[in-house]
């Protein structure tokens, strides 16, 4: 497995656990601008394997992103370095 890298300061600030530790899977709710035909077009993935309950396969906007992301996650990463 890849190492993860740290979160930025402000994302860092909006994963402390209750008791103020890091949390390894920390889930950040926010709001991104993208295009409707490519949001739609995630949902329609999401639905789709979500009907057809393909094994392995993400089911929700999300996890099909977080996939994408990480499918993509070194060349990513290049870019910040």
């Amino acid at each position: 497995m890849a190492k993860r890298t740290p979160l930025s300061p402000a994302l860092a600030a909006a994963t402390k656990t209750k008791d103020g530790g890091e949390s390894n899977t920390a889930i950040v709710t926010t709001g991104i601008s993208i295009p409707t035909w490519a949001l739609n077009l995630v949902a329609d993935v999401a639905h789709k394997r979500k009907r057809n309950r393909i094994p392995g396969a993400a089911s929700s906007v999300s996890a099909i992103l977080l996939e994408l992301i990480e499918k993509n996650r070194a060349e990513l990463e290049a870019e910040i370095q």
